[in-house]
């Protein structure tokens, strides 16, 4: 059964996917079960400052949302805020990131004496 592809894009999208900490951001969402901004820090190898700034973005644009931190009862410290995706995006992106990460089937070769397409 083939399912239709929507052919309006959400310009959102755009700026995520042009951006590759975002990229890296979301497919590390997508990786890792609710993890802090440190944790994605090490993930995508930048800055603290820079992973918050990319989750407020994603977060304006409803893709990611904070989740309540909730304190272990051993430290008196806050504890970490979690990020996950929020709503039905967690599909759509995993989705996504799995079919990025299989091999492109090469194309094949010309055909002898046809000049190559431009």
């Amino acid at each position: 059964m083939r399912t239709e592809i929507p052919t309006e894009i959400d310009l959102g999208w755009v700026t995520i996917l042009r951006d590759p900490a975002r990229v890296w951001l979301l497919r590390a969402l997508c990786e890792l079960e609710a993890p802090t901004i440190s944790e994605l820090r090490e993930v995508c190898h930048t800055s603290d400052p820079t992973v918050r700034r990319h989750l407020e973005a994603l977060e304006a644009l409803g893709l990611v949302r904070a989740e309540p931190a909730e304190r272990n009862g051993v430290t008196s410290s806050r504890p970490p805020t979690r990020f996950v995706i929020a709503g039905d995006a967690v599909e759509r992106l995993c989705a996504l990131f799995q079919l990025l990460s299989e091999p492109l089937v090469p194309s094949p070769a010309p055909a002898q004496g046809l000049p190559p397409g431009r």
